[in-house]
Order: C-alpha cells, then sequence, then structure tokens
C-alpha cells in the first residue's frame, strides 16, 4: 500500500489513480496509465465514388427523358393544321403547265415547236407532238426506244408507245389505253398551231402566245399520245363530241396558251373570242370577257 500525495488516503502499491479524490499519481510513486489506442484507419474505398458519380448520371438521364416526354405529349395535344389534297383540276393544271414548259424546252433547242405530226408522201402515219416532248417531260429512256422510221403503232413500238405519261392524262379519268395496250393522252393540241411535218416558232405566233391556244383537256375519243393526228380545232366548240375539246365534271375546258399559262373558257363562250385564241395569226383582237378566267369558280 501507499499514500495517496493528495488525500493520504490508502491506494494499492501499483496504484496510478487514487479511489477517493480521483487524482492520478505523477513522479515516482505512480505508475503511468496507458494511451488510449488511436481509432482503426479505414482503407481506401474508391468505388463509392464511382457509385456516386453513376447514380448522378442515371439521376440526369432520368430527369431528361421525363423532360423529353412531357415535351412529346404537350406537342402530340396541339392541334395542327390540315393540308388539304390537290384537286384534280389542279393536277390536271399542273400537268398542262409542264407540257408548256416542255414546249419552251423544245423550242429553245430547235428553234421551233415539234410538228403536229410526221408523215410521209403516201401518208403513212409516223409519229406525234407529243412523242417529239418526251426526253423535255423526263421520259428519254422511253424515247430512246422508239423506232421512229416506223409507224407509231409498229409493233417494234408497241412498248414504249404502251406507256402511260403523267403529264398526259387527267387524274379525273380512268381510262388510260386502249385495247390493244397503247396508252392515252386526255391532253389533244391545237390543229392550228401544229401544222404537218413542221414546227411552228414562236415569233410566226403573231397574235402573241399569251392570245393563243395551243392545247386543251379532252374528256371523249381520247387517242393514243403517240398517234400523230391527236389534234383538235378549238373553233368547233366546246363540250360538244369526240371532235371537240371538253372537261369532266365542269362546265367549260383548262387550255394551255402559247406562253405556258393555262386558262379557263365557259362552254358557251363567245365563238369570236374562241376563234380568236384559236388562230396564231388571225389579227383578231382576243378582249377579256366573262367567259374566261384562269380557273373555275
Amino acid at each position: 500500500m501507499k499514500t495517496c500525495p493528495n488525500c493520504t488516503a490508502a491506494v494499492p502499491e501499483l496504484a496510478s489513480f487514487c479511489a477517493s479524490c480521483g487524482s492520478e499519481f505523477h513522479g515516482a510513486d505512480a505508475v503511468p496509465l496507458e494511451s488510449a489506442p488511436p481509432p482503426p484507419v479505414l482503407p481506401p474505398r474508391p468505388w463509392l465514388w464511382v457509385a456516386g458519380i453513376g447514380a448522378f448520371f442515371v439521376l440526369l438521364v432520368g430527369c431528361f427523358v421525363s423532360i423529353q416526354t412531357i415535351l412529346i405529349y404537350r406537342q402530340a395535344a396541339i392541334p395542327r393544321p390540315t393540308v388539304a389534297a390537290p384537286s384534280n383540276f389542279t393536277l390536271n393544271e399542273r400537268n398542262l403547265k409542264q407540257i408548256g414548259v416542255a414546249l419552251h424546252n423544245y423550242h429553245d433547242v430547235f428553234s421551233v415547236m415539234p410538228a403536229g405530226g410526221i408523215f410521209d408522201e403516201q401518208g403513212t402515219e409516223f409519229h406525234s407532238w407529243q412523242t417529239a416532248l418526251l426526253p423535255f417531260l423526263g421520259y428519254g429512256e422511253t424515247y430512246e426506244t422508239v423506232f421512229f422510221e416506223l409507224p407509231w403503232n409498229a409493233q417494234e413500238n408497241q412498248w414504249p408507245m404502251g406507256e402511260g405519261i403523267q403529264q398526259y392524262l387527267n387524274p379525273a379519268i380512268t381510262q388510260t389505253h386502249t385495247g390493244s395496250g397503247f396508252a392515252l393522252s386526255h391532253v389533244a393540241g391545237n390543229s392550228q398551231v401544229f401544222p404537218d411535218n413542221k414546227g411552228l416558232a414562236f415569233k410566226e405566233i403573231v397574235d402573241g402566245t399569251s392570245n393563243t391556244l395551243i392545247a386543251g383537256e379532252v374528256v371523249d375519243g381520247f387517242a393514243p399520245w403517240g398517234y400523230p393526228r391527236n389534234l383538235r380545232n378549238p373553233t368547233d366548240g366546246l363540250q360538244g363530241d369526240t371532235r371537240t375539246f371538253g372537261s369532266l365534271g365542269k362546265n367549260g375546258v383548262l387550255f394551255l396558251k402559247a406562253d405556258g399559262s393555262t386558262l379557263f373558257l365557259d362552254e358557251d363562250v363567245d365563238p369570236s373570242v374562241l376563234k380568236a385564241l384559236s388562230t396564231p395569226a388571225g389579227g383578231e383582237e382576243t378582249p377579256e370577257t366573262p367567259n374566261m378566267r384562269n380557273s373555275p369558280q
């Protein structure tokens, strides 16, 4: 036993702590207390960083997908304006204008329009103005397969003459081929501007290209586009019979003018106006009348 230096209480010989006063012993009389062990050092765990970054990335992706989904549903809920399909009249007018462009391109190359039809001295029917326009309408390959030294309806020409040409077809008319397989045309040329074996130059249309009909729609008596006599005379009247120009479901006829524009003529148009529009060099006046307009109303 030994005495506590502070309170003189008896303490065990090897004690370093007084139970009475709680004093620690120092110096020779004290037995040093063992220091507390250091806290354990945890090993580094880098996978926690990876897991944290991955969780953050997944959270970002989830937020992005959620926002996109909301935007898509909101956009789908917005009513969109409807676009009306083009009418048959519009499509037919577009076809006539494409024919007009082709005629002008042909004229740029050859300085004349194509002849109405090609015939020999015996009157053998070879080829039409519509066949001559094929390369300028996007049908160059078809044109290359035509045997021009043979009549249009020769056996060797059966294949090319059987191909339907979009610009020559009215989408409102279902009849597109003859019984023997020749493709029809729902467009006829003005016989007064398409002479036989000779092409007319624009400078010869002294009445003015904007005052001269060059082609128009037909509704009956269709001829194959390769037929060299696919021509009609507008002065015979409109909507009359298989020899005249006519339309389907309209009280008039849509024409192509030599300047490439289109003109809708009422079926009761004044015959004198119709005659003035039909001739390329007649010298007639062509006043605007209620029977002439750009589209049916």
